[in-house]
């Protein structure tokens, strides 16, 4: 290779983003469809909200998806390096904020739930704010702190107790208390079950992934654990779970039962009617029968049922197809890079999709209790938006760090 060739390889270096474009194309894709299936399903509620219902519906996609996509692209082009969390105090601090929001939330009540902060014509949703925030407080306090802890076998067995002492508190307690708290204050304060298991099994994901040899024991105490945890709540659901939650899983169980049929399962009932309504290839776009008053907030959490009335199994097909692509590349880097703390970070947002995606989809289409989860980038809901794209821009700025690492060794090898 000439010299010339070679300084023009250095130079692509510089110019190439780096950036997985693939990513952009699933996500933005995800995006606009979504757009417009939350202002199709919007029409079924303009009999009693009136024709604007559509419009500000559509309006206010419009704006936070164009929030999100500026929030995509300082995420992958503006973070430095050293991408998030960086140090436990600023884990702490990011932490701290988002838990006082949860709190703050009590002060308002949306249909029984305490899960949003209301400012005028917006609301904000904080739970999904923490769970990007645990992402980023796990990858830096199993991905990175450890190694920070370098304990000599020459130092003082006192020393070493103490050191020892401190590392398991900065690197085991410190995180695993932060999950829990959330976890905890989810389920008491906002009342939001759905949105704790969602957190708590994302965060369960990046635990067992991590790397470090440290934590190999305390994985099989958490599989332990959390066994455990699913045979308590089996069993005493009873006395775990609300009375609305109870009546989700009865109905759910049994939604032909005649005691709930035509009151409390209804919407479990009109939401597997469009299913079947929609058969393989769907009635058609804007076609939709069950939008109209038959499943209320149609635009909301049930919004795949519509999808799949209008579009029919192929449609939920491509849906699934393109949060599947996502979902792989995501943890197909996080297998390529060797930063511990990069690859936690790809897995634990490669993990909120699953668990979104699963947990509406499996709510929707009955194998599941539903739980109330949005479908990201596809339901209605501004937070889950904005901080569903915003993760991707994350994940592209680790995407892009590794890029540009592997085309600069290249480049060297190659001289």
């Amino acid at each position: 290779m000439s010299l010339s060739e070679n300084v023009k390889s250095i130079l692509r270096i510089f110019k190439r983003s780096g950036v997985d474009k693939s990513l952009y194309f699933a996500t933005f894709l995800l995006a606009i469809f979504g757009i417009y299936m939350i202002a199709d399903a919007s029409v079924g509620s303009t009999i009693r909200l009136g024709p604007k219902f559509v419009f500000v519906n559509l309006f206010k996609q419009l704006v936070f998806v164009s929030i999100g996509a500026v929030a995509l692209f300082v995420a992958a082009k503006g973070m430095n390096k050293k991408l998030g969390m960086n140090n436990l105090n600023k884990c702490k601090l990011y932490y701290g904020i988002a838990l006082i929001a949860l709190f703050a939330c009590r002060l308002w009540n949306i249909n029984g739930s305490h899960a949003w902060i209301v400012l005028g014509p917006v609301t904000i949703q904080p739970a999904e704010f923490m769970k990007i925030i645990l992402v980023f407080v796990l990858a830096y306090t199993l991905g990175e702190l450890p190694k920070r802890y370098k304990i000599s076998k020459y130092i003082s067995p006192r020393k070493r107790r103490e050191l020892l002492r401190i590392k398991k508190r900065d690197c085991l307690y410190w995180p695993v208390g932060m999950v829990l708290g959330a976890t905890a204050t989810i389920i008491v304060i906002q009342k939001d079950f759905g949105s704790a298991a969602i957190l708590l099994a994302m965060c369960f994901v990046v635990f067992l992934c991590a790397p470090d040899p440290y934590y190999r024991p305390y994985k099989k105490m958490a599989i332990m654990a959390a066994a455990v945890g699913v045979v308590v709540v089996a069993v005493g659901s009873t006395f775990i779970f609300r009375s609305h939650q109870l009546q989700r899983i009865v109905t759910w169980k049994d939604p032909l039962n005649e005691k709930y049929i035509y009151s409390k399962a209804m919407q479990v009932i009109n939401g597997l009617i469009a299913f079947t309504n929609g058969g393989l290839i769907g009635r058609g776009a804007g076609n939709s029968v069950m939008k109209f008053g038959y499943i209320p907030e149609a635009q909301n959490d049930y919004i795949s049922a519509i999808v799949a009335e209008e579009f029919g199994f192929f449609g939920i097909l491509i849906i699934i197809v393109l949060y599947c692509y996502i979902i792989f590349k995501l943890f197909n880097y996080a297998q390529k890079i060797k930063n511990d703390k990069y690859k936690l970070i790809l897995i634990g947002i490669a993990s909120y999709f699953f668990m979104h995606m699963i947990v509406n989809l499996g709510g929707v289409s009955g194998y599941i209790p539903m739980t109330g989860v949005p479908l990201l980038l596809i339901s209605a809901g501004g937070t889950s938006t904005v901080v569903a794209m915003y993760s991707i821009g994350a994940a592209q700025r680790v995407i892009s760090i590794y890029n540009k690492d592997k085309l600069k060794r290249e480049a060297e090898e190659s001289l």
